[in-house]
């Protein structure tokens, strides 16, 4: 029981240190960015509010790509929404793929099939995730400067920290998730050729590959301009291709954390992201915490509602 213990803290660990070497320069707007919450302008919260609900219906659009059974729409939405009251408790979206694979398996599929599904459907999200970030790398490094001699030995503190307690945390947690290596290869081939029946199915329609590739890039469409959004609220802007390089690269590091949600690191590398993109540093503070009440703190009550109808329903 120790090790999993040990290894979570560890992530944590890793998420707070490495959000304090990026938020510890900008300590001291924080109560200006809070102040300028109260100059937000209602018209472009709501526009905000309205791009986060979209990024709830992407991956519903998404997993119905990968199941060969016609998911309904509505309830594969409201299973989504279920997800954003987990994502409190969970790291990395764990809680929102555990719902999904349960409400999979409700519908008829076996578990294998359910964590295939789901599976393919996070492994698309996280290929369109990185590509788009690869592509934009040029950008960032060539336009915003990221790699200047200033901040490079800041950046190399913040990602030797992740690296290193992530590491540590997952040969901890081995002791008890991978209990011997015979049992882990034995059911590699099953998980694999399950997988590669859902692969199968994508490629074989151009609109399920559509749907898949559609949603997975819509999600990410989505938070960035709810980012963008949130910052036109406060009357600061910057280049939408700015906004969605920095959104990417800060949802990148928040997956390391190991924190629900990203929380900490997430918020502190998005201010950071800004404040290199010369967005004043109270305007970033004030947007990121806009981002982050729609996005992650507000979609929680209507998260346990969804969740509650859905128990009610036994859909999942």
């Amino acid at each position: 029981m120790g090790a999993p213990r040990w290894g979570k803290a560890l992530l944590i660990f890793a998420g707070l240190a490495s959000a304090g070497v990026l938020v510890a320069p900008r300590a001291g707007e924080l109560p200006a960015g809070v102040a300028a919450l109260a100059a937000a302008h209602p018209g472009w919260v709501l526009a905000a509010a309205g791009a986060a609900a979209v990024a709830y219906a992407a991956p519903a659009v998404a997993l119905q790509a990968v199941v060969a059974a016609q998911l309904p729409m509505w309830r594969t939405v409201q299973v989504q929404v279920a997800g954003a009251s987990a994502a409190i408790v969970a790291p990395a979206g764990l809680g929102g793929m555990a719902l999904n694979v349960r409400y999979l398996q409700r519908l008829g599929l076996s578990r294998a099939e359910a964590l295939a599904a789901v599976g393919l459907h996070r492994i698309a999200a996280a290929v369109v995730h990185v590509t788009t970030l690869v592509l934009l790398a040029p950008y960032l490094v060539g336009q915003l400067g990221l790699l200047d001699a200033g901040s490079l030995p800041v950046a190399g503190a913040g990602v030797g920290v992740l690296v290193v307690c992530a590491a540590a945390a997952a040969m901890l947690a081995s002791r008890r998730f991978v209990p011997s290596v015979d049992r882990l290869v034995a059911r590699v081939p099953a998980a694999a050729a399950t997988l590669a029946s859902g692969v199968g199915l994508v490629a074989r329609c151009w609109r399920r590959s559509l749907g898949l590739v559609g949603g997975s890039v819509l999600l990410s469409a989505a938070r960035a301009l709810t980012l963008a959004a949130c910052l036109q609220a406060l009357g600061a802007s910057a280049p939408l291709l700015t906004v969605i390089a920095v959104y990417l690269g800060a949802e990148a590091l928040g997956a390391l954390g190991g924190t629900p949600g990203g929380l900490g690191l997430l918020d502190s590398a998005l201010v950071a992201g800004l404040a290199t993109a010369e967005v004043a540093a109270a305007s970033a503070i004030a947007a990121v915490l806009i981002f982050r009440l729609l996005t992650f703190w507000l979609p929680t009550a209507p998260g346990a509602l969804a969740l509650r109808q859905l128990r009610r329903a036994a859909v999942i």
